[in-house]
C-alpha cells in the first residue's frame, strides 16, 4: 500500500518522464503514451469511468455525459488504478462518483482513495500549483481561477489545496 508521499512522487515522476509537467496536464496524451486507449461513452450518471485490462490491453472508458473537468479527473483516476493497482492481465475497475462516493471518503476502499490521490497529484501537482500561486503571501488564493487554469472542478481544487495545507478546511 503506497503512502501519500509515494503517490505524489510517482505522479510527478510520470509527468516528467513523459514531458507533461505543465498546466493544464494533457491527461489524454499521457494515457496514450502509457498505452491506455481512451474511449468516451454515454453511461449511467453514477458511473464515472471504467478501466478494463484484458489480454495485456488497457482501455479506459469515460462517461461522455459528465462535465469535461470531471472527465479529466475520471481519466486521471483510471490512470491511478493503472499505475498503482494493475497486477495481472485481466482486471476491471468500475468507478462511481468519486467525491460523492461514501466508501472512498470514509476509507472503506483503499484502492479508490489511492486512485483519487494519484489523480489529484497528476492533475494538480504541488510543484505546478506553487508556480501558479501569487508570490505575495498576503494575497488570498483564488480557488476558482486555479481550478479554471488546471481544468479541474472547484471542488477538486479546494480539496487539493486543503490536502496540501494551502488553505484551511
Amino acid at each position: 500500500m503506497p503512502t501519500r508521499t509515494q503517490i505524489e512522487r510517482k505522479a510527478w515522476q510520470l509527468l516528467h518522464e513523459h514531458d507533461y509537467a505543465s498546466v493544464p496536464v494533457d491527461i489524454e496524451g499521457l494515457a496514450d503514451d502509457l498505452g491506455v486507449e481512451v474511449v468516451f461513452e454515454d453511461m449511467e450518471d453514477e458511473v464515472s469511468a471504467m478501466l478494463l485490462i484484458e489480454e495485456g490491453e488497457a482501455n479506459a472508458v469515460i462517461n461522455s455525459e459528465h462535465h469535461p473537468n470531471r472527465q479529466r479527473f475520471s481519466l486521471a483516476h483510471e490512470l491511478g488504478h493503472f499505475m498503482l493497482h494493475v497486477s495481472d492481465d485481466n482486471q476491471l475497475f468500475v468507478d462511481r462518483s468519486f467525491f460523492r462516493n461514501q466508501s472512498s471518503s470514509i476509507g472503506e476502499s483503499q484502492q479508490e482513495i489511492e486512485a483519487n490521490a494519484f489523480a489529484a497529484a497528476l492533475l494538480m501537482p504541488r510543484q505546478l500549483i506553487d508556480e501558479s500561486l501569487p508570490a505575495d503571501d498576503d494575497i488570498e488564493i483564488d480557488v476558482d481561477d486555479l481550478a479554471e487554469e488546471f481544468e479541474v472542478s472547484e471542488h477538486a481544487m479546494t480539496i487539493r489545496l486543503i490536502n496540501l495545507d494551502y488553505i484551511a478546511p
